[in-house]
């Protein structure tokens, strides 16, 4: 059976064009009300179903309604369950801020931009009597076997290369918190059996002792991780005010750079060694830190590696005889 809408009035035509081509509405009711221009158009429903990409029988479910209720049919009626959270002006608000360009509100790539800027500015130009350290926590780091750099097996005719019998066995497991002093090249880690706010807690209150008195102003640099925005974090900054907390932005992990010291740490401790339980880890984690800090250099931002070009093969020139 065919169909046929109502006129509309003035007023019910102004709100349904203004919902058809808005960008801020929930999707739902755009198309709702882009059915109902459809049909005061006089056109078909089949028609107005190929159009929308909807079943006729939603078509003239939404006609129906609207023929009884209006501009009022076409909006979701209260269900039961919790309330929503959120009103329909705060949801407007954030479909229009998805749909804004993030420099427009101060988002994305600019916040970026400034985070980067705020920690490049403390490594290039610290202020006077503070300290820059990068924090961060590597693991978990499990007592196995680790693979190190394949040896030559001389003994053998023809000599190949040594393998390494295959651990499948995992034992105990942990964390290794650390932090490094760029400017001194000084780094300090515990090990602790978890990654929980009471071992970070621990350690920031370990690294404090060791960071001399007369440094006035300490700025740690760290991730996102839900731990450090812990309430016991704020419990710390007041019994300890010379700590500054400054947040790297998100899938920004070069600008922390205690991670490419991680690759020395595991190079020093773990790299071709065996360990049958956490106590052997720990124990060559503080030896590794030890001789770490006895042969330190600094960490210089924005130093990048010395290219070296590739050497040609080729056969060697051959000594001149006298």
């Amino acid at each position: 059976m065919a169909l046929h809408l109502r006129a509309l009035t003035e007023e019910e035509s102004k709100t349904i064009k203004k919902w058809s081509q808005s960008r801020t509405e929930e999707a739902r009711l755009v198309e709702r009300a882009q059915i109902i221009r459809l049909a005061s158009e006089s056109k078909p429903v089949p028609e107005i179903a190929e159009a929308m990409g909807v079943n006729e029988k939603t078509v003239r479910k939404w006609l129906r309604r609207f023929e009884k209720q209006g501009v009022q049919g076409l909006i979701d009626a209260p269900r039961c369950g919790a309330p929503s959270r959120y009103t329909p002006e705060v949801k407007a608000q954030i479909i229009a801020a998805a749909l804004t360009h993030p420099r427009e509100v101060g988002t994305g790539r600019s916040r970026l931009r400034q985070k980067k800027g705020a920690i490049e500015r403390l490594r290039k130009e610290p202020p006077a009597n503070s300290a820059t350290l990068d924090i961060d926590e590597m693991g978990p780091v499990s007592a196995k076997s680790y693979p190190g750099q394949e040896a030559i097996n001389v003994t053998l005719r023809p000599a190949v290369r040594a393998k390494q019998e295959i651990d499948y066995g995992r034992r105990d497991m942990g964390y290794v918190y650390g932090a490094l002093w760029e400017t001194t090249g000084d780094c300090w880690t515990q090990c602790y059996p978890q990654r929980a706010k009471k071992y970070f807690l621990d350690f920031l209150c370990y690294v404090d002792e060791q960071v001399p008195a007369e440094v006035e102003r300490i700025y740690a640099i760290m991730d996102n991780l839900e731990m450090h925005h812990c309430h016991d974090l704020l419990l710390f900054m007041l019994t300890h005010e010379r700590w500054e907390f400054v947040y790297q932005p998100t899938y920004a992990a070069y600008l922390n750079l205690i991670e490419p010291w991680w690759k020395t740490l595991r190079s020093l401790a773990l790299k071709g060694r065996r360990f049958e339980t956490w106590q052997e880890v720990e124990t060559a984690i503080e030896e590794a830190t030890t001789y770490w800090n006895e042969h330190k250099h600094p960490y210089v931002w924005g130093r990048r590696r010395r290219h070296q070009p590739r050497r040609k093969p080729g056969i060697a020139v051959l000594p001149k005889v006298a």
